[in-house]
């Protein structure tokens, strides 16, 4: 994968967005997309984006976290391949998803199954989510030349779910959709769900506190700190911009992670 021109130009794409009025979270969350795209691309033999797209799919801990990487990439790739800044239109690389590439008896179990939780009342919105879990993970199988459940081997149910240096790779609410879209396709095919579903692994549930500002707050604090009538120190004023500016971080960082 030929990354010379992106890493040449990208500081093009920063300035670009900057004009046209991207925030600036979501711009350096593209900053720190590419940087990690340059690194990463030493250790992975992708050979173009589809290819880095596959990588954020197999390994991203959730569906939407997986989305908002696609859509990272998709600009990114827009404007190394062809030069175009974002215009808010869907790339390329978001036009085939994972149900999409399934082979019908596959694709019988999603729609089985998305059909059943329509009908016990589950949230449209909801049961589209789950849907696209599930096709993830028949997609990652189907890849893996697997293309009957009942065929499923251990080593490649847990490699969807871990790394091969044995960390997680998917959360608790992922293997939980998962586990539900087994068990809900059990009448139509008991051997093949009841198999797979025996490889899922444990996973912890892990709950994070995070608290943030809203961009109203931000404001006032800048405009208190940059306020030269009142009380606060030079001290002071330089540790506030330090904490603001490593809470700006943390926020674009959980935003890509």
């Amino acid at each position: 994968m030929d990354l010379e021109n992106l890493r040449n130009k990208y500081h093009q794409l920063l300035s670009g967005m900057e004009e046209i009025g991207y925030s600036e979270v979501y711009t350096k969350g593209i900053h720190k997309a590419i940087e990690w795209i340059l690194a990463e691309s030493e250790y992975h033999n992708w050979a173009d984006y589809p290819d880095v797209c596959k990588y954020y799919e197999q390994t991203s801990n959730t569906h939407n976290n997986y989305k908002r990487k696609r859509a990272y990439l998709g600009v990114i790739m827009e404007f190394d391949l062809y030069g175009k800044l974002p215009d808010g239109k869907d790339s390329k690389l978001i036009k085939k998803g994972a149900y999409t590439r399934l082979e019908l008896t596959f694709k019988a179990l999603v729609d089985n199954f998305y059909r059943a939780e329509l009908e016990r009342g589950v949230e449209k919105a909801t049961a589209t989510v789950w849907k696209n879990e599930s096709s993830c993970f028949l997609s990652f199988l189907q890849e893996a030349g697997i293309h009957r459940l009942a065929d499923v081997k251990e080593e490649t149910v847990l490699s969807f779910f871990i790394s091969s240096d044995m960390r997680p790779i998917k959360g608790s609410s992922y293997r939980w959709t998962i586990s539900h879209f087994l068990k809900i396709c059990m009448p139509i095919d008991a051997e093949g769900c009841e198999k797979a579903l025996s490889f899922i692994p444990m996973l912890r549930r892990t709950r994070k506190n995070v608290q943030y500002l809203t961009a109203d707050e931000h404001r006032k604090i800048l405009d208190a700190l940059g306020d030269m009538s009142n009380a606060l120190t030079l001290r002071d004023r330089a540790i506030g911009q330090i904490a603001v500016h490593y809470v700006c971080e943390a926020a674009i960082s959980r935003h890509w992670n």
